[in-house]
């Protein structure tokens, strides 16, 4: 049996993280306020809560950041536990 590895992500007012890759299939959720996600050739998209995002293995996540610049936005990411 597989079990989800999660974890909740914040971003801050404004911020942003790095490109970078899972290397996984990558579920996620968001929970408050609103993100902004984006894979490599793919639409820049704004999820509010209750909206979710999918990564392939394959895609190159380039713009996860909050779409606010007054509150935190948080999400929960599910990815498959190794």
């Amino acid at each position: 049996m597989k079990f989800l590895a999660q974890v909740t992500v914040e971003h801050a007012p404004g911020a942003s993280s790095k490109e970078h890759r899972h290397n996984a299939h990558t579920f996620v959720y968001v929970l408050e306020r609103a993100a902004v996600m984006q894979v490599k050739g793919g639409p820049e998209l704004t999820l509010g809560p209750g909206q979710t995002f999918y990564e392939s293995p394959d895609d190159v996540h380039t713009v996860p950041r909050n779409a606010g610049s007054t509150k935190p936005a948080r999400y929960l990411v599910s990815v498959p536990a190794k």
